[in-house]
């Protein structure tokens, strides 16, 4: 995924991810599936983004690093310890969940914050046009 472009990064995410549900404990299914939704909403904003930008950069990691990091170091996890609670006092399952749910969090708020962006956008292009074609400002 590190490689796909920018605006067929969340269908290769999403594709790598249903690959990944195979053993997955039931929790972690569930945000699977959000997150392919996610990532579904998130796939025409990712076109549009500037694959320069801060904000590409930040979800690029995101989703083409920490995701399959994340995912990959709990398989690695031999299958009986991932029940067994750690000095922490968590499972590596819960880590595995807990994961989950901060990349989910973090796509939907990626995906506010570019709808927010575009939304701005218009907001802005409407007002031009508002003040150089309204009755005061003859432009033609």
């Amino acid at each position: 995924m590190t490689e796909a472009p920018l605006a067929t990064l969340a269908e290769h995410a999403t594709i790598w991810l249903a690959a990944q549900r195979r053993g997955l404990p039931p929790p972690a299914l569930v945000l699977a599936d959000a997150m392919a939704g996610r990532l579904e909403a998130l796939a025409p904003q990712l076109a549009r983004l500037d694959s320069r930008s801060p904000a590409a950069a930040s979800l690029r990691k995101l989703i083409a690093e920490e995701l399959p990091a994340l995912v990959q170091g709990w398989r690695m996890v031999p299958i009986p310890a991932r029940r067994i609670r750690h000095a922490d006092g968590r499972t590596p399952d819960e880590h595995l969940v807990n994961g989950l749910q901060i990349i989910n969090a973090e796509l939907g708020r990626a995906s506010e914050q570019l709808g927010k962006t575009t939304l701005d956008d218009i907001a802005v292009q409407g007002r031009y046009l508002e003040l150089k074609y309204s009755d005061t400002g003859h432009a033609i």
